[in-house]
């Protein structure tokens, strides 16, 4: 019983010290996000901070594990045990919305990005990222240049008439090629713009966001598979977490300096602190371990227990004699 409880206090411990970590490697990774503009602008900073809550949840999460085991302290234990649980319900509703959402992905990607064929719940989740692609476009007032001789390293040139939306430009130029393959027939970019599209046209927002939809489309799909999986396997641990603290807590009664402690046995100790234990001893004196009390010094006569002639001392004056 007793090795079992030190390998589970081993064993929460240890991984609540990972859990720290990564705790404060979230907090880390949501103040980078927090200042990349294009992730800032088009998650309206939703995702930044909720990376922040996370790391700072798991960090508080985590330093009462580590108290509680440390301890084997039930004020400790039993609060983290329903912060894990709360959190492991959180994280495979999460993990269950980022699966469903890939496979609604995979669905669209197969009728080269036309929402129309998945349910209105479904697309409503979609549309959001062209809506935050509809009003950064606006805001930047974007201006596209089209350049297919190959003098650039890119084929979009741009730039935002909005300073406050600089950072979209650069975006648009790495993540919205529109190039030879995009204009070959057939392609996904020319489905979505249209049969009528044309370089001698002015850009437009919808002839923008085809340009962007399938590589950010793919880009969410991707992640949300990693995150997915990276959520499962942080539910697992956190449900072994929970049994470790479940059993310490439970085993706590049986540890050495506990319940055993105040039950004292009946049977009177070599150095119980009695007075007739050391009445009548000389000074200096010590009994070795395990020893009776000696009873020759505590009467009058060698022998004689020195409660019965106190006794018949008491009847002697009861009877006037």
């Amino acid at each position: 019983m007793h090795a079992w409880r030190s390998l589970s206090r081993s064993l929460l411990v240890f991984t609540n010290v990972l859990f720290l970590l990564l705790g404060s490697v979230l907090v880390s990774i949501g103040a980078y996000m927090a200042s990349l503009p294009a992730l800032t602008e088009f998650s309206d900073g939703g995702v930044a901070s909720s990376v922040i809550m996370c790391g700072s949840l798991i960090i508080l999460i985590a330093l009462l594990g580590c108290c509680g085991a440390q301890w084997e302290s039930k004020v400790f234990l039993f609060p983290y045990a329903i912060l894990v649980l709360v959190s492991v319900i959180a994280q495979l509703s999460l993990a269950g919305f980022l699966t469903h959402v890939h496979s609604s992905l995979v669905e669209v990607a197969k009728h080269n990005f036309d929402l129309s064929v998945l349910a209105p719940a479904d697309q409503k989740t979609l549309r959001w990222i062209n809506k935050r692609f509809k009003f950064v476009y606006y805001g930047c007032g974007l201006d596209v240049d089209i350049d297919l001789s190959g003098k650039h390293s890119r084929s979009l040139i741009t730039s935002c008439s909005n300073p406050k939306f600089a950072w979209f430009a650069p975006f648009v130029e790495e993540n919205c090629p529109i190039g030879h393959e995009q204009l070959h027939p057939g392609s996904n970019f020319l489905k979505c713009a249209g049969p009528s599209f044309s370089l001698n046209n002015a850009m437009t927002e919808h002839t923008m966001l085809c340009a962007c939809e399938t590589r950010m489309i793919s880009w969410v799909n991707d992640q949300s598979v990693l995150v997915a999986v990276f959520v499962f396997v942080i539910v697992a641990l956190e449900i072994l977490l929970v049994a470790l603290s479940c059993y310490i807590i439970h085993s706590r009664r049986y540890r050495r300096y506990g319940y055993q402690e105040i039950t004292m046995p009946v049977r009177q100790q070599p150095y119980n602190p009695h007075p007739r234990n050391y009445f009548g001893q000389q000074a200096g004196q010590r009994q070795p371990l395990n020893s009776q009390p000696a009873y020759s010094s505590y009467g009058p006569a060698k022998g004689e227990n020195p409660y019965a002639a106190a006794a018949s001392g008491r009847k002697n004056n009861k009877t006037g004699c």
